[in-house]
């Protein structure tokens, strides 16, 4: 589930600050916005998919166990399953579409905003741009960031490295 906080952007003496992580302006090599669009059809497809499979079961288990008496039990727990998949297909029909702030500097680009404004996302982007070239830039702004797990952090553009450590994967092209 997305988390939403408060955070401070800002752009004084060469340094963006999105909140405590601080970015060397000159450093930046890439800042762009990504659009991220609830998966809707994917969500009611798999919830037409999990009741059918429930009904299967239920069919199967109706055959066996009405015999033993735990037709009572399978009830219940039925009308669990179809609220608990009811629930997460609703979360991603109600979801709204979400604009992301990625920024890169010699590694891969990392998202670090996300909201449901679009034009402030795109705005910031622009500052950070207009920032590079220009010492003298001044910026600050107040985002209500809704960044998720779902979208935080290892988006890859291009290929991915990474050579050490215990998840060593080595080159994957276009990861």
């Amino acid at each position: 589930m997305a988390k939403n906080k408060v955070i401070q952007v800002r752009i004084e003496d060469r340094i963006l600050w999105i909140g405590s992580a601080a970015y060397p302006v000159q450093n930046i090599a890439v800042a762009m916005t990504a659009e991220y669009i609830p998966r809707r059809l994917a969500a009611i497809v798999r919830f037409l998919v999990s009741m059918v499979i429930l009904l299967a079961v239920l069919v199967l288990l109706g055959r066996t166990y009405i015999t033993h008496g735990y037709a009572t039990l399978a009830r219940p727990v039925a009308l669990a399953l179809v609220a608990l998949f009811a629930f997460r297909m609703l979360r991603v029909l109600l979801m709204r579409t979400r604009y992301v702030v990625y920024i890169a500097t010699s590694g891969n680009p990392s998202a670090v905003l996300a909201s449901t404004d679009e034009r402030e996302m795109r705005e910031i982007v622009d500052e950070v741009a207009k920032a590079i070239n220009n010492p003298e830039a001044r910026y600050h702004t107040t985002v209500n960031n809704i960044l998720g797990d779902a979208i935080a952090g290892d988006k890859v553009f291009g290929d991915k490295f990474k050579v050490f450590g215990e998840n060593n994967v080595g080159k994957r092209v276009g990861a």
